[in-house]
């Protein structure tokens, strides 16, 4: 049963239960395609008289939300760094600017000279620590590193994080985008920013520092996102939605896709079993039929659509969503200059006196991206500059004129199209569960962890496995009508119980 609005469309009853709740706090784990944002301007219209703040993602979703909530004049759109920055970030407009382990090194060793490769791990040590302190819950350092555990930490590590935030401040070093956010968490709490409702976007994505900024103030809270779309891990993202019940938050579902269709939802359902949803996913019964330049095509990696649009593109135009230059391509050139022993013109890679002394940095502070281009560029060869070249000059620059649109499914998130497919660069559940019985059969051995041969095993990461497999999620509900995706991704009930075994006898699950 649906009722109105007061917007012109009707609402199901899990919207209107959000819109009429009195509760001030309320977390809303909506599923792919539920009407988020139609349930929070039915909410913002029914309280005309309450100052909303709506925090979106990032800048191009703030753009959009300003456009669709153009006639809610009570609230105002902006991203939590643009607040943060209003407050804090201003003062750093000259040294404003992330940076790399390798940034540190002649910072914090100054000695170093041209004997650099031994100060890698060490000063990796203490950028993973710096970016931890930012996205913490902890107002001062002293609080972090009595909170979080360091086991591996040196007392020198400890120094030299001190070291680095206390030149940033100061104006002396890089000021990243999480610093100032981590000023204004540190120096605004608990203050009054002019507003009676926060309604939070993609809570899911929110790190530790972003959910104290939000909590910690005496304002009504909406969180509205999807715990399993959940895909900066690597950012330090924690999901506000899991942690809504620590903040006494109640929480509400919207499990209806107004954008997927049914047989699209089954599909989408094995995953959400695997990552133990509590509510089952339901879709449309009659999916939108794909026309012309109405193609979204979905990959893991870059590398994965590199691969894919060199062989494909003498025939189709592809629109490069987030436009060509964000893929970063163009630094594949430079890297197989390095290789051949050339001259670099990169400023990241004008560090490096040869792609061996790359290698090396890449696997000492493990550079997960800049290994994965150099596999590229030794694949390629010299061969990549044709192809860098047509790839440039072939593309569809407007999505409309496009025969397809590809993107990664980090870059996808919010987008949808009539027909998706997707690249097999992604981790299959078969390729997880393998390696979780190499692991429990070493576990097993005489020799617990190490191969006939003596070779350690790699240790499993559940986090990002269970992250992978989110972005799986992510990708087969971007569809609003067909889907055509490559039969390794495509799960049952089985192979789930199998996963979830394995896991619990291995000890990463309980």
């Amino acid at each position: 049963m649906a009722g109105g609005s007061g917007m012109g469309f009707q609402l199901t009853d899990e919207q209107r239960a959000i819109v009429e709740t009195q509760e001030n706090r309320i977390a809303i784990t909506a599923y792919a395609g539920t009407g988020k944002t139609a349930t929070l301007k039915a909410l913002s219209s029914s309280r005309p008289r309450e100052r909303i703040l709506y925090l979106a993602f990032n800048k191009a979703m703030a753009e959009e939300s300003r456009v669709l909530f153009a006639q809610c004049r009570n609230v105002e759109v902006r991203t939590i760094h643009s607040l943060a920055f209003k407050f804090e970030g201003n003062q750093f407009r000259d040294t404003l600017g992330e940076f790399k382990t390798l940034d540190i090194i002649p910072f914090l060793f100054p000695d170093c000279g041209k004997n650099r490769q031994k100060y890698y791990e060490p000063a990796r040590d203490v950028h993973d620590t710096f970016i931890k302190w930012l996205t913490s819950s902890a107002l001062s350092l002293t609080e972090f590193f009595k909170k979080t555990p360091f086991r591996t930490r040196s007392k020198e590590t400890k120094a030299n994080v001190k070291k680095l935030w206390n030149a940033c401040v100061k104006g002396k070093f890089s000021m990243p985008h999480n610093g100032y956010l981590k000023l204004f968490q540190i120096n605004h709490r608990g203050e009054y920013l002019g507003f009676d409702r926060v309604m939070v976007d993609e809570a899911q994505d929110l790190n530790d520092c972003m959910i104290d900024a939000v909590m910690s103030r005496d304002w009504a809270v909406t969180l509205v996102g999807d715990p399993y779309q959940q895909v900066y891990g690597f950012n330090g993202a924690v999901n506000a939605l899991g942690k809504a019940a620590e903040f006494g938050v109640s929480q509400y579902y919207l499990t209806h896709s107004f954008r997927c269709p049914q047989d699209v939802i089954f599909k989408a359902n094995q995953y959400l079993t695997l990552m133990g949803a509590v509510k089952e996913f339901t879709g449309v019964d009659k999916p939108k039929k794909a026309g012309p330049g109405r193609v979204l095509v979905l990959g893991r990696t870059n590398a994965g659509i590199f691969d894919m649009v060199a062989e494909t593109m003498e025939t189709c135009a592809y629109h490069f969503n987030g436009g060509f230059d964000t893929y970063e391509f163009e630094i594949l050139l430079d890297m197989v200059r390095l290789i051949c022993g050339e001259r670099v013109s990169h400023p990241f890679l004008k560090n490096f006196a040869s792609s061996d002394d790359l290698e090396i940095y890449a696997d000492s502070v493990n550079d997960f991206q800049t290994r994965t281009r150099l596999k590229i560029a030794k694949r390629y060869g010299n061969t990549i500059f044709g192809i860098y070249r047509d790839m440039r000059q072939l593309q569809a620059w407007k999505r409309d004129e496009a025969d397809a649109v590809v993107s990664t499914v980090h870059k996808a998130k919010g987008q949808e199209a009539p027909h998706v497919e997707m690249l097999n660069d992604f981790l299959s559940l078969a390729e997880a569960i393998g390696r979780l019985q190499q692991l429990v059969a070493m576990d097993d051995a005489p020799n617990p962890r190490e191969t006939q041969q003596g070779t350690e095993v790699a240790s499993f990461d559940m986090a990002k496995t269970m992250e992978e497999f989110r972005l799986l999620y992510v990708a087969i509900t971007r569809t609003l009508g067909t889907l055509s995706i490559p039969p390794e991704y495509v799960i049952n009930r089985e192979a789930i119980d199998l996963f979830l075994a394995l896991a619990e006898r291995g000890g990463f699950i309980r």
